[in-house]
This record gives C-alpha cells, sequence and structure tokens, in this order.
C-alpha cells in the first residue's frame, strides 16, 4: 500500500496507515475509484466509507495528522463548501482546494445525477442492501 499509494513519510499515518482519500490516491479516475468501491462492497463484513467519498472528495495535505482527511464536507460549490457566506468567518479545518475543491466536486451537482459519483455509490449501496449473501 505504502509505494503505491503512500510512497511520502508525510503521507503515512503511524506507519500503518494513509492520511489520504482514495480519489486522490487514484488521480481521480473513475474507473478505478468505482473498481476499488465495488471490490469494497464485495468483500464480507460491512463497508465502511469516510464521509465525503460519495462524492469523490480529496483531502488537505497541507493539515496536520489526521486532519488532512477531516476537511469540512462540500455541499455546494461555494468557496466554503456551503457552511457560510459570510466574510472572514473560519472553519475548524480548510475546505479542500484544487481539482478535489467544492468548485469541481461537492454533493449538490450530481444529486440528481445518476451517473455521477454519488449515483454509483447509491447504487452500490442499492445492490448491497437488496443482495444480503454479500453482508
Amino acid at each position: 500500500m505504502f509505494a503505491a499509494f503512500g510512497p511520502y513519510k508525510d503521507v503515512q499515518l503511524y506507519d500503518r496507515g494513509l492520511r489520504r482519500r482514495l480519489p486522490p490516491m487514484v488521480d481521480g479516475d473513475r474507473r478505478r475509484v468505482e473498481l476499488a468501491y465495488s471490490l469494497l462492497f464485495s468483500l464480507p463484513g460491512t463497508p465502511v466509507l469516510f464521509y465525503g467519498e460519495e462524492i469523490g472528495m480529496g483531502e488537505n495535505l497541507g493539515a496536520e495528522g489526521r486532519q488532512a482527511v477531516r476537511t469540512p464536507m462540500q455541499w455546494t460549490p461555494d468557496r466554503s463548501g456551503g457552511f457560510t457566506a459570510g466574510e472572514g468567518v473560519e472553519l475548524p479545518n480548510p475546505v479542500v482546494t484544487g481539482a478535489f475543491g467544492p468548485t469541481k466536486v461537492n454533493a449538490h451537482d450530481p444529486a440528481h445525477d445518476p451517473a455521477s459519483p454519488l449515483g454509483r455509490m447509491r447504487t452500490l449501496i442499492e445492490r448491497y442492501r437488496e443482495t444480503p449473501e454479500l453482508a
């Protein structure tokens, strides 16, 4: 895992994990993201996702430790991800920027698109619930 997705010490956490989300680890390649989540939902046990993964959120590697993935949920394409329209308001953690920031990745835009990452995740969850053999 480290060699493929976290070759640098600054993305590794406690010598056993990564402080990254899946979409940026595969450069946002939707086919690879969907393949990984399909595999996750086909394994025995309960699939666990970190919030934001259902829409393809990234992380903020400028933050310390686990805070890298504890960024505000990106509800809308607004600068603050939909948390506030106020100027000078400081969020507990910075919003993700760049290719995985709220202007490009948010829950509002794909909400009704079945082909979006969120729509695909909904389909995976529905199939998982319909197929008790998987659980």
